[in-house]
């Protein structure tokens, strides 16, 4: 079973494209969910345009039956092994992320997990996976963005996950 999708990453909100205004104020919008640019341009005002930051993705996913290719006796113990395989990919593009100030770029997840199936009900699961993250200076100092306190161009998180499912 082999299954690939590719997805629109979603990695930040609408930006403000204040490129040619001078004098920007910001204000929040009504509901919070995002910040207002103002400022002149060429000495009228007008409200900066919001943009979606063009981003590219995708992901890939792949499941690799264990017992069945071990030829397990479908009723046996040993009928339940599965493996898959996850890899995805969100990137916004530079220039976008350069016209915000900065900061995160690209993400990637990569996983495996293996899965054991006891009955109908209950299964046993082990995943292990890596979350990186990669930025761009910020405009306003030179510096990479703050992870776990400290400037960071790349960060990594590596986890262990280790647990039951059930079904009903």
């Amino acid at each position: 079973m082999i299954s690939v999708s590719i997805s629109r990453a979603r990695y930040f909100g609408p930006f403000n494209d204040t490129l040619g205004l001078t004098n920007v104020p910001t204000a929040h919008s009504i509901d919070g969910s995002s910040t207002l640019a103002f400022g002149l341009q060429k000495g009228v005002p007008v409200v900066a345009r919001s943009l979606p930051p063009r981003s590219q993705g995708g992901c890939l996913n792949i499941g690799i039956p264990l017992s069945r290719l071990a030829h397990a006796d479908p009723t046996g113990r040993n009928a339940g092994w599965v493996f898959y395989a996850h890899y995805g990919y969100d990137q916004v593009l530079a220039r976008d992320v350069r016209r915000e100030g900065g900061g995160r770029q690209k993400g990637d997840v990569a996983a495996g997990t293996l899965q054991y199936k006891l009955n109908k009900f209950v299964s046993f699961v082990v995943e292990e996976s890596l979350y990186r993250t990669r930025a761009l200076p910020l405009t306003s100092t030179g510096n990479f963005p703050l992870f776990e306190g400290r400037p960071m161009r790349e960060w990594k998180d590596f986890r262990s996950e280790i647990g039951p499912i059930f079904t009903f």
